[in-house]
């Protein structure tokens, strides 16, 4: 199983979340960094992923719609794949 943390606090850019996913999941070399290719790769994988999002405003802020366009396919992905579990932290 892996356990990633999305946390819009230091996620600033898109290549950071990008960089982030590729760490955090191995992703092949020739991994696109756009969200096609994160939906290609999590819509096919055979391994649990638990995916958790902190700080979501902080990332709207920096990302704008890119942040939700993220939410989305994280959102939209669960139901294709059951191996991907995404859990949202309501900010305080």
């Amino acid at each position: 199983m892996i356990h990633i943390v999305i946390d819009g606090k230091l996620l600033k850019t898109k290549a950071m979340f990008h960089e982030h996913m590729v760490k955090s999941l191995a992703f092949p070399y020739y991994y696109g960094n756009n969200l096609d290719a994160l939906w290609d790769i999590l819509s096919t994988t055979s391994e649990v992923v638990d995916i958790m999002l902190v700080n979501q405003k902080d990332l709207r802020h920096s990302l704008g719609d890119y942040a939700n366009a993220i939410i989305a396919l994280l959102e939209e992905v669960t139901k294709v794949n059951s191996m991907i579990k995404f859990y949202q932290i309501k900010d305080e």
